[in-house]
């Protein structure tokens, strides 16, 4: 059985959730170069010293947000929820705001939490090739590629939205089913072969 956590442990814990919530959103909103930790500690009704505590400094405070995010990405549910108003589909949308800010960061050398980011889609294509070995995906297929290319099935209603609503004439933000046509384009691309098949 479990230990019951003391009061000052439950405390701890929802500090911490306030911390990552607010750094989430100001990362999102002024990219890790922008971000202010004390626009976070206020936010989050905490203290700096309380943050480099836990965090020990802006990065890596930045790195547990993007730890959670790459989670928050790599479940289908939340990566392409079919409720706008759900907490999946503002996670999608910040890690949309996330990925444009690592963009315009090209070329400026490593992004900030880059090995994290590398070691959890090392991990998202070992569960690839699981799935190519049970006979789900095309074993033809580079794991790296079927990866990237979920990733951009996913990502695109909240990167391009309007792209999305010049080529279909509906917003994907306020139609659940164009978000699981692109989930289901993406199996149909990757599944295996069934030339062979007989009718």
């Amino acid at each position: 059985m479990s230990p019951t956590p003391s009061p000052s442990m439950r405390s701890s814990e929802a500090t911490t959730r306030r911390i990552l919530d607010a750094a989430r959103e100001e990362f999102a909103e002024h990219g890790f170069k922008g971000a202010r930790i004390e626009r976070i500690a206020e936010d989050a009704r905490a203290n700096k010293q309380l943050i480099y505590r836990y965090f020990g400094d802006k990065d890596g405070l930045h790195e547990a947000v993007l730890e959670e995010m790459v989670a928050v990405w790599s479940t289908e549910q939340t990566a392409l929820p079919d409720d706008t108003t759900s907490a999946g589909a503002s996670d999608a949308r910040t890690w949309a705001r996330l990925s444009v800010w690592e963009m315009l960061a090209a070329g400026e050398g490593p992004a900030p939490g880059s090995d994290v980011l590398r070691g959890s889609i090392l991990r998202r294509v070992e569960e690839v090739r699981r799935e190519q070995r049970e006979g789900l995906v095309d074993e033809s297929l580079d794991p790296e590629m079927v990866l990237l290319l979920r990733a951009a099935l996913a990502a695109l209603p909240w990167v391009a939205p309007h792209l999305v609503e010049a080529a279909t004439e509906r917003h994907p933000f306020h139609d659940p089913e164009i978000r699981r046509r692109l989930r289901d384009f993406g199996a149909h691309l990757t599944a295996p072969s069934r030339l062979g098949d007989t009718p």
